[in-house]
């Protein structure tokens, strides 16, 4: 589902304007339901913001992953030197290990 090998079905109608495919439009829209549900109760709040306007859960991971998987030289040295100046009791992060 959220990788896009499942998509939304296209609506079909028969002549009287019924959906001739209601049926698998139902599913589809169960199952995306389902991972869009998990996928919401699984970020941080702070991350939610971000995905509000998303119509799919397909939708959610692509701007999820836009996020979260950057190669962004500054962020990770930022990271660097967190990790660098990260303590455990009063010990540095390499006296501690």
């Amino acid at each position: 589902m959220v990788y896009g090998t499942s998509v939304a079905p296209t609506p079909t109608f028969a002549e009287n304007g019924t959906a001739t495919n209601g049926a698998e439009m139902k599913e589809w829209a169960t199952a995306n339901a389902k991972a869009e549900f998990v996928l919401k109760k699984s970020i941080s709040h702070d991350l939610f913001s971000h995905i509000m306007g998303c119509k799919s859960a397909t939708e959610i991971w692509k701007t999820l992953d836009g996020l979260l998987n950057k190669k962004n030289l500054a962020r990770l040295k930022f990271l660097e030197n967190e990790l660098a100046s990260a303590v455990q009791g009063e010990l540095s992060i390499s006296q501690y290990f």
